[in-house]
């Protein structure tokens, strides 16, 4: 889920192990207990990959929408 990816890139690593995925679902049952929906994916659109390019790295939807499309996201139309 959304909430899973939240909480693996805001408080582990990538490793592959059962323990790591246990403590992903324990921190993905926190944050639905403290966020609202809309929290979470605000916080997942904001702590995503955007993509890159020549080793600028894309974090963010602010950081993404500038990159793209020369505007801050509020600048854009649904379009």
């Amino acid at each position: 889920t959304l909430t899973q990816q939240l909480a693996k890139n805001l408080f582990l690593t990538n490793e592959k192990s059962f323990l790591r995925k246990v403590k992903e679902v324990v921190y993905s049952l926190y944050l639905e207990t403290r966020l609202e929906k809309e929290e979470i994916i605000a916080a997942y659109l904001n702590e995503i990959y955007w993509g890159g390019m020549e080793g600028i790295r894309l974090q963010g939807v602010y950081a993404a929408s500038l990159f793209y499309f020369e505007k801050r996201p509020r600048d854009l139309s649904p379009y």
